[in-house]
């Protein structure tokens, strides 16, 4: 499920981003038969009050 970066590395000391996580969580998803239930535009709308930071 988590493959590192580009570059082979795999840094286990720093922070994930959102996007980082989600594709894990994803994976697991993926992985385990998991469908997620929220429709999209309902997603967008529960998401939009969190600014990424960068």
């Amino acid at each position: 499920m988590i493959t590192g970066y580009e570059d082979g590395s795999f840094r286990q000391m720093e922070t994930i981003t959102r996007e980082e996580a989600m594709t894990i969580i994803s994976k697991a998803m993926a992985l385990t038969g998991l469908k997620d239930r929220l429709p999209v535009q309902e997603a967008i709308v529960t998401l939009q009050p969190f600014a990424d930071s960068g």
